[in-house]
């Protein structure tokens, strides 16, 4: 094939993933993001998925008894899942100003636990900062602590080879994602024999997503936005969850990060997707520790 046609080619691919983009994304004009609520009680749960992740990655796990005298909400982002998907630039306030719409419609505004992971971690702990007053605590699944932009992309770009594209070549990056885009129908029948690390569900919501979300999130958030700062003017209580086998982040960074912001850290023996197996069991004990405290506190 010519260089000519291989480049018609090409931009035929690349026209056919952005006009996908506009009757593709699943339909939500009340400008909220897809939200699942279980339990009822006086507390409520948020959970945040991480890059490419739905509601789906934290109902695969068993979460036990936490609907049980909780409310617990999960999200999927902007962008990703069963969410809107607007062709607009996805900066951190753009994904702030959703989530906030959202919660504040299901009266989550008082005493929050945000429960995030990866790139939802980044979100919920500009949240906390931006809404001190709401947020009470922060869980942190995997949470990406970096000190520099060139740390934030030698670290991402190991996860996988659309990282790597992601943040070393996304002119490719971009066609790869719009050959997704217009594949998604059978991406999803694959995904699972794919991603046998995930559960089928996990594996299948991955592929719910577009070019504009996916590399504005990476680009506008995870490489540019350091959670640091969010967590050293946040009032919230940050616990971090690492695990030994998770390389997305520096352990040593995430042990310094957490004696600046008076947080605390629970090694688990997870890799970086796989938080979802026992994020149940580690709740339930430490929202049952912290509210033991708190009635100690209160009734001295």
């Amino acid at each position: 094939m010519t260089r000519q046609k291989t480049m018609l080619l090409l931009g035929v691919i690349v026209l056919a993933g952005c006009a996908s983009t506009m009757t593709i994304h699943p339909p939500n004009d009340d400008r909220l993001l897809f939200t699942e609520v279980e339990g009822a009680g006086a507390r409520t749960i948020v959970f945040l998925p991480g890059l490419l992740g739905t509601t789906s990655y934290w109902k695969a796990g068993d979460l036990g008894m936490l609907a049980d005298g909780n409310r617990l909400l999960f999200v999927d982002l902007l962008g990703f899942g069963q969410s809107p998907w607007p062709s607009i630039p996805y900066t951190l306030d753009v994904h702030l100003d959703w989530l906030r719409r959202t919660l504040v419609a299901h009266g989550a505004t008082e005493d929050v636990v945000l429960v995030a992971h990866s790139f939802g971690a980044v979100v919920a702990a500009y949240y906390a900062e931006r809404y001190p007053n709401d947020v009470g605590e922060l869980v942190l699944f995997g949470a990406p602590v970096y000190g520099s932009e060139d740390e934030a992309r030698a670290r991402v770009g190991r996860m996988s080879a659309l990282a790597g594209l992601l943040v070393n070549n996304r002119p490719v990056a971009r066609i790869v994602c719009a050959i997704h885009n217009v594949t998604i129908p059978i991406a999803r029948r694959l995904a699972p024999g794919l991603r046998r690390d995930l559960p089928p569900a996990v594996a299948r919501d991955a592929t719910l997503h577009h070019w504009p979300s996916l590399d504005g999130s990476v680009r506008n958030v995870i490489l540019t936005r350091p959670m640091s700062i969010a967590l050293r003017g946040a009032k919230a209580r940050v616990t971090f969850v690492y695990g030994r086998q998770d390389d997305v982040s520096d352990p040593g960074s995430v042990r310094v990060l957490a004696s600046e912001v008076g947080g605390t850290i629970v090694e688990t023996d997870d890799e970086h997707g796989s938080y979802w197996k026992n994020a149940g069991t580690i709740l339930e004990h430490l929202l049952s520790h912290e509210k033991a405290s708190k009635t100690v506190k209160e009734n001295p």
